[in-house]
Parts: C-alpha cells; structure tokens; sequence
C-alpha cells in the first residue's frame, strides 16, 4: 500500500488554517462591530437633530411671548430666525430616519402640528398684537402732549389773568365780580382735575368734574361778562383774554388729551383680546402635543441607541470570545503536532 504523504502536510497545517478562520471571523466580526457603531453613532445625529429643532420651538414660542408682551418687533427676530430653519430641519430630520418610516411619519407629524401652531395661534396673535401698537401710538401722541406742556403753559397764562383780574375787582370793591371770578376758576380747576384723572386711570367717572366743569365754565363767563359790561369796563378785556385762553385750553391740551387717552382705552381692549387669544388655550394645546410627538420620537431613538450598543457590545465579546478560544486551541493543536515523532512520516 502507497502511503499517504498529504496527511502529514494536511496535519501540519491544520493549525495555520486554523488561525486563517480566526482571522477570517475576527474581520467579519469587526465589520459588523463598524457597522453597529456607524447606526450609533447615526442615531446620535437623530437625537441631534431632534434637539435642534426643540430648540428652534422654544426660540419661536419664547419671541412670541415677548413680542406679545411688549408689542416691539425686535423681540420677534428669534422667531424669525428660527422659523427660517424650522422646516429644513424637519426635512432634514426625516431623511436622517429615512430608513425607520414610523419615524418618518412622526417627523412629518411634528412639522404638520408646528404650521399648525403657527396659522391657528402665533401668527394671528402677533397680527393682533401689531394692531394694538400701544407704545408706538395713542400713548406716544399723549406723551408726547404732556412733553410739550401746552395745557400748562395755557393754564398758567390764565391764573396770571384771574390774579390781574382780581386785584381790578379788589381795587373797586367790587366783590361780586369776585366771587364770580372765582366760581370760574373753580370750574377750570374741576375741569383740569378731571382730565388728569381721566389720563391716569383712563375711566370715564374721572371725566365727571371734567364735563361739569366746562357747563359752570359757560355759565360763569356769561355772568361776569354781563357783570362787568355793568359795572367796570376796565375788566372786560380781562375776562374776554380769560374766556379765550380757557377755550384755547380745551381745544389745544384738554380735548386732544382727553381722546388720546380714549383711543388708548380702545388698544387696551384689543390688548385684551390678544390676552384672550392666549388663555384660549389653542397655542398652548398644540405646543403641548408637539412636545409630546417630540419627546415620542426622542425616547424611539434613545431605545433604538441603547439596543444597537448593546448589539455591537455583543459582537465584540463574541468576537473577543471566539478569537481567544481559536487561538488556545490553535497552540493546543500545534503544540500535540510537535510532539509526535516524525510526524513528517506519516501516523505512528
């Protein structure tokens, strides 16, 4: 019989075949452990990304909030900035999960309830809201009245007048002009007090001494003109320079003021609807249900994070595993070859 000569080389090289699987496997084995960690490392951009664009929800509903609050347009640039990217960000979002298509439908779920929360909560508040302009009109033209002090600078021209026109009836003794002359006063200063109670509280029981003020005004002027056409010439022109000055008041400083003020109560009003608008809820709903389909879509992909590690930890154990028992049983293996005599020439 022939002997065999292959199966000593075929022994013999048993054990480099051996370490040829164990390399073999270890590469597949770190391939896949690539792999794994490349879905990792892509689920992180996920949550990134998911991040990102809670962020961009909390900078839109945060500017809206100033921007209702103060009614001036730079606390809007937030929202502006943020409503650029909002929806790039969601596009981007779902074709980072293109791959998962529940996913993909909760991005899409997410971008539908932030349009919503635009068209049916902030943008008609902010619209609202820009009608109302508080700061930027009734107010400023009031303001601005006050600032120029033309009611002052008239009132103070008119007690100079009553104190000349005093010391006339002083002077004659005519006391009758005087207590005239006071009740015309008087109704100036019911009518000035009215007003600024008005323009403080901007309600209307203040106007009261106002509207009074201006019938015993009337009243009183017509009786110390006739008064005085009876009984000192000198003072008419007195009290016909007070009779102008009072009505120059009124048409220069008090009922400017006075509608000001009234137009002030109107934006005041619609500042309440705006008010309204926000304890209507509907903002507030549908940011709450974003936060949640947000927070669904975070917690789906942290799941998926924490599986696909756990995934390439068990292939590196294995792979660690499987490379340690090949090569413990590689050296077994050549170690028995190398201690059976000629084992070149065959078995023995």
């Amino acid at each position: 019989m022939i002997p065999d000569t292959r199966r000593p080389w075929l022994k013999a090289s048993a054990p480099f075949l051996l370490v040829l699987a164990i390399g073999l496997v270890s590469s597949v084995s770190m391939i896949l452990i690539k792999e794994k960690n490349e879905w990792v490392h892509h689920t992180d951009q996920v949550i990134e990304q998911a991040g990102l664009i809670a962020k961009l929800i909390v900078d839109m509903e945060t500017s809206e909030r100033g921007f209702l609050l103060t009614g001036e347009e730079r606390f809007l640039e937030p929202y502006n900035l943020a409503d650029n990217k909002i929806d790039n960000a969601i596009g981007y979002l779902s074709e980072l999960v293109a791959d998962n298509p529940p996913q993909v439908e909760q991005a899409r779920k997410i971008g539908r309830l932030i349009n919503q929360w635009k068209e049916q909560a902030a943008i008609p508040e902010i619209n609202k809201r820009r009608e109302v302009d508080v700061t930027g009109g009734s107010m400023a033209r009031l303001q601005a009245m006050l600032v120029e002090r033309t009611g002052k600078k008239i009132l103070d021209r008119i007690r100079v007048r009553a104190d000349l026109l005093d010391q006339v009836f002083k002077r004659d003794g005519l006391t009758e002009g005087r207590l005239l002359l006071l009740q015309v006063t008087k109704a100036m200063v019911d009518m000035e007090t009215g007003e600024r109670g008005f323009l403080i509280t901007g309600q209307d029981e203040f106007l009261e001494p106002y509207d009074s003020g201006r019938e015993m005004l009337i009243k009183y002027f017509d009786q110390l003109t006739s008064y005085c056409r009876r009984q000192s010439q000198e003072a008419i022109p007195h009290v016909e320079a007070l009779f102008q000055d009072a009505s120059q008041w009124q048409i220069m400083a008090g009922t400017p003021e006075i509608n000001a003020r009234k137009k002030m109560n109107e934006k005041l009003v619609e500042l309440g609807e705006v008010i309204n608008m926000v304890k209507a809820g509907t903002g507030k709903s549908i940011m709450d249900q974003i936060r949640v389909e947000l927070a669904t879509f975070e917690d789906v992909e942290r799941r998926l994070r924490v599986g696909r590690i756990q995934e390439a930890s068990a292939l590196t154990y294995f792979g660690l595993l499987y490379t340690l028992i090949s090569a413990i049983v590689a050296l077994l293996l050549g170690y028995w070859f190398l201690q059976r005599k000629n084992w070149l020439g065959g078995d023995r």
